[in-house]
């Protein structure tokens, strides 16, 4: 069985709606990957590999659950 290895990873709602808890970035950690997260509201979360460029972009609307970030290609 050939192993599942994507570049980016996208979740969204991240945030149960009755949970007891808080999630906190070391819930979110998966290794070999940067974590771009917006927990407001139901939450989203992007990851991006470790071996590609990448960088998060800020919204202009924070109370949204909206998460971007840019991957550079080629040679920095």
């Amino acid at each position: 069985m050939a192993e599942i290895n994507p570049d980016i990873i996208g979740l969204t709602e991240v945030n149960p709606k009755n949970a007891r808890w808080t999630l906190s970035p070391q819930d979110l950690f998966i290794e070999r990957y940067t974590c771009y997260s917006n927990l407001v509201g139901i939450g989203s979360v992007v990851y991006a590999k470790d071996s590609l460029y990448s960088s998060d972009i800020q919204s202009n609307n924070p109370t949204e659950s909206l998460v971007w970030c840019i991957l550079v290609t080629g040679v920095v």
